[in-house]
């Protein structure tokens, strides 16, 4: 998948972050109620089913994105925090979050076994977000959203502590320069790297 732009865009106090990729857009929102909210936006898909799901992919064409998905991933499968409160995160329930390799994170606003779920996949030299649809009640309407969006909340998630290390990756993000010359030069060098492996 070729990351074609990254944008920040001010949001009251807070900043929104996109990344794109061809008719795919990964939003990653700060919202005014203090919670995180990763978006998938698809403009060549119509609305995405109950049972449905879509992927966006961020690999190491992109190194400083590649790295702060990276972070994440290795956060929460090996902790090194030296908070009370997060190193202490091996007692927390992992049933729903840990799915053998994979990070599964069942948005928070709503009972888990309906709520849309966003699945972190690691490949070799890449990460996966899987987006799937688990409820249908937007399904009729035209007020129905045409996004997968999976909230992260910072107060009295079902995943706590991990949601610290997702507002971890948001805090990192927004450091990024959002120089889009450079991405285009980032992804032409990973191209011939790969090539050179062949």
């Amino acid at each position: 998948m070729k990351i074609t732009c990254i944008d920040k865009r001010i949001n009251g106090n807070n900043i929104n972050y996109y990344i794109i990729a061809e008719q795919k857009q990964l939003r990653i929102l700060f919202s005014g109620n203090g919670d995180l909210y990763f978006c998938l936006h698809n403009a060549s898909k119509h609305y995405i089913k109950k049972g449905e799901e879509d992927f966006f992919e961020i690999n190491k064409a992109y190194p400083e994105l590649y790295k702060v998905f990276d972070d994440l991933y290795n956060r929460i499968f090996g902790n090194t925090d030296s908070d009370e409160a997060i190193s202490n995160f091996r007692s927390v329930d992992t049933t729903y979050l840990l799915k053998g390799n994979d990070i599964l994170w069942h948005s928070d606003d709503y009972p888990i076994e309906y709520g849309d779920s966003m699945t972190i996949k690691k490949g070799k030299d890449s990460y996966r977000l899987v987006f799937r649809r688990h409820k249908d009640d937007l399904e009729k309407g035209p007020d129905r959203s045409e996004d997968l969006m999976i909230r992260i909340s910072n107060s009295g998630s079902r995943y706590y502590p991990y949601n610290n290390y997702f507002m971890e990756l948001y805090n990192k993000l927004v450091l990024i320069n959002s120089n889009n010359q450079e991405l285009k030069e980032s992804h032409l060098g990973y191209q011939k790297t790969i090539k050179a492996k062949k």
